[in-house]
């Protein structure tokens, strides 16, 4: 299976994470920009496929492939958003607990920019396995209702 981004090619291992991955990268964020670039793409045979030079501006420490950095980190200079993506094949939503690592990782991370951390589902039913665990603040994207996005946010 191959995915393109960044101006390159990558042949990705064809699994249902994987498949979420591509979609999240070829799909879902060219929804909200047409300006992002991605920093950061793991595969489940190379947990660090692509990391670009620049991620380390936006982390806490230097990069690590020892690091639980989500499976995918983008940015997008002109709305100055990074994004923290999971995707959500059998385990590994945006919980409290990790969202507190991905926080803690990118703690150093400019207060210019806007965090948005999201998991990305196939369909409501994997969604219902873990939307009891999904952590505030957070957002779930289910591909088969796409365009909608799913908000677990505080009402201030």
């Amino acid at each position: 299976m191959a995915v393109r981004f960044n101006g390159y090619l990558f042949n990705i291992h064809p699994s249902i994470h994987n498949f979420l991955e591509k979609i999240a990268i070829e799909s879902f964020l060219p929804l909200f920009s047409n300006s992002f670039i991605v920093l950061y793409f793991s595969d489940t045979d190379n947990k660090s496929l692509h990391v670009t030079r620049q991620l380390n501006k936006f982390m806490s420490t230097k990069f690590d492939v020892h690091k639980k950095l989500p499976d995918i980190v983008a940015y997008d200079r002109r709305s100055k958003v990074i994004y923290f993506i999971e995707a959500v094949a059998s385990s590994g939503e945006i919980d409290f607990l990790r969202k507190k690592e991905i926080e803690k990782i990118f703690e150093s991370c400019p207060s210019s920019i806007t965090k948005r951390f999201i998991s990305i589902f196939k369909n409501r039913s994997v969604f219902r396995k873990f939307s009891d665990s999904l952590a505030m603040g957070t957002e779930a994207w289910v591909v088969e209702d796409s365009p909608h996005i799913v908000s677990f946010n505080n009402l201030e």
